[in-house]
């Protein structure tokens, strides 16, 4: 519970969920959206999935970001 809220507690990763909850996106088009170098998106990317509110498929050589049931219910959606 703590680390869920912990993720859930910075204005980036919240940015993320919003933006995943409208659209799955790769991590190029988040990184210009959220205007966010490569590492720090990679930082929340990590935290948000390892806490189970986004989720990646793999197509070729991309990465494709969709936000999941239980990041929609930490948004209240």
């Amino acid at each position: 519970m703590v680390r869920l809220h912990g993720a859930l507690s910075d204005g980036t990763r919240l940015g993320i969920l919003h933006a995943l909850y409208l659209s799955e996106l790769c991590p190029c088009l988040l990184k210009e959206l959220l205007e966010l170098s490569d590492s720090r998106l990679s930082y929340h990317l990590n935290i948000l999935e390892g806490e189970g509110l986004i989720a990646h498929e793999q197509e070729k050589n991309w990465r494709i970001y969709q936000i999941t049931d239980r990041g929609k219910k930490a948004l209240g959606h």
